[in-house]
């Protein structure tokens, strides 16, 4: 909810935040911009307070700050056995285990030798498909925009990923089983 708040002199960005309502869907959780007197002086990562608990750029706000929040930018997104799957905004320089790692890690069923896979856009525009272990080297390589990795069990290790595209209700990634 956009719009001018009166709040207390102790009143910090993730305060503010609460207040107003928080981020919508659209919005960057990870670019927030902390704005005094037109020129920029913090940016707020939110993820670092969700996921590691870290309040040192939860700046604390002036009389007449502005609290930016732009677009998402890139995202990748997480399905299958994580304990939180979903789709991450993404920062460059971040790797597969970054990614791991805000999907909440792997869910117990999923711990005994599991098996990623990573749909990547080529720059052909034609999606790549990659199948690994928990310890390929690949989970060190950066995450692109687009990427979409999923993690299956050892009873779901025979299920393959089918694209549904055009006019669908609900086009994406789906997994399937033989037959």
């Amino acid at each position: 909810q956009p719009g001018s708040y009166s709040v207390s002199s102790l009143t910090t960005v993730t305060n503010a935040l609460f207040v107003s309502g928080g981020v919508n869907e659209a919005g960057s959780l990870r670019n927030i911009q902390i704005k005094r007197k037109g020129k920029l002086i913090g940016d707020f990562d939110l993820y670092n307070l969700i996921l590691r608990g870290d309040t040192s750029a939860d700046i604390r706000l002036k009389e007449g700050d502005v609290i930016f929040i732009p677009f998402l930018d890139e995202t990748a997104r997480t399905k299958g056995f994580f304990n939180n799957p979903a789709l991450f905004e993404i920062k460059e320089g971040e790797t597969l285990e970054d990614l791991i790692f805000f999907s909440g890690a792997l869910k117990v069923e999923a711990t005994n030798k599991p098996k990623f896979e990573l749909s990547r856009l080529g720059e052909d525009g034609i999606r790549l498909r990659k199948a690994f272990g928990i310890n390929s080297s690949i989970l060190k390589e950066k995450i692109q925009d687009g990427d979409y990795l999923s993690v299956h069990s050892l009873s779901t290790a025979e299920n393959s990923m089918v694209e549904l595209k055009g006019e669908f209700k609900y086009p994406g990634f789906y997994s399937v089983s033989p037959n």
